[in-house]
């Protein structure tokens, strides 16, 4: 066979081959493409099955907790523990870190990694705690005591309480409990466990003023802020927007003198608090609330 002949053959027979071995790689990348758009596709459709209802509850609960303490700077009300407002202020209180424990517990079930905008609801949580019981630089220059819960409620038992609210039920999925039902669960609480901590933030809860107790007040003014952000994130799409928050005059308007001191850089140091959280940054949404 003459030269002319062998290398066209080669050249033919390589071509091939490099064709054939193409086409294979492409077909396997494109089936690892189709594997994983499909299994982000039915990922996503168990994760919304899962935590939209969630959401939507957790949208309107932090509205009502951010109305809340908002209107308690305003003016004084019975915050009585046995009266119908002290009540309804605490199931408010807590009724957002139920519904995010309920969210939390879905992560056990379906990945959220593949809707990068849920990860907000998780970060929601730990912005929360941090608010109600942590100690970092958003409160700096207050006198925190660490050694007993007489600002706060320790975070362990603070998710408990939490947790008080989420109804189970057998062949129903857990929800959160409803108004209605807080009174019973309270009492029932209170008598099981009165050091534990729902009869804690129930007593601070109890006649609660920006005055009286002013660290847990700076507390709930930040929770307030972390519900107002993300009803911010999250509430224009269902209809909600942020409620006016001025957390420079919420803290000014208690007339303590440590509160006053750092009110102006209170909303700075918030933002710092929640971009701190892990997650997707949310450093370029400007608050105007």
């Amino acid at each position: 066979m003459g030269r002319d002949v062998v290398v066209p053959l080669t050249v033919a027979l390589v071509s091939g081959l490099v064709s054939f071995l193409t086409g294979v790689m492409l077909t396997r990348h494109r089936a690892r493409v189709d594997a994983q758009q499909q299994y982000q596709l039915q990922a996503r459709q168990r994760l919304y099955e899962a935590v939209g209802p969630l959401r939507f509850q957790l949208v309107v609960a932090c509205r009502e907790v951010a109305s809340r303490v908002e209107s308690l700077h305003k003016r004084r009300y019975r915050t009585a523990i046995d009266g119908y407002f002290g009540q309804n202020t605490l199931y408010r209180l807590l009724r957002p870190l139920a519904l995010a424990e309920l969210i939390e517990r879905q992560t056990n079930y379906v990945d959220f990694s593949v809707d990068r905008a849920s990860l907000v609801l998780l970060r929601f949580r730990a912005a929360s705690y941090d608010a109600l019981t942590g100690g970092g630089p958003v409160f700096h220059g207050l006198p925190l005591d660490w050694t007993k819960e007489a600002q706060h409620v320790f975070a362990g038992r603070l998710q408990h309480a939490a947790t008080l609210l989420v109804i189970e039920i057998e062949d129903q999925p857990p929800r959160c409990a409803r108004f209605d039902e807080f009174p019973a669960l309270l009492q029932a609480a209170r008598q099981a466990d009165p050091t534990g901590g729902m009869a804690r933030l129930a007593a601070l809860v109890d006649g609660t003023s920006p005055g009286r107790d002013p660290v847990f007040w700076c507390r709930l003014v930040a929770y307030g802020y972390v519900a107002n952000w993300l009803l911010s994130i999250e509430g224009r799409a269902a209809g909600y927007n942020p409620v006016p928050y001025p957390v420079t005059n919420m803290l000014s308007m208690a007339n303590i003198a440590e509160l006053s001191a750092i009110a102006e850089d209170m909303p700075r140091r918030l933002e710092s608090m929640i971009e701190a959280t892990p997650g997707e940054s949310t450093a370029s949404r400007s608050r105007r609330w």
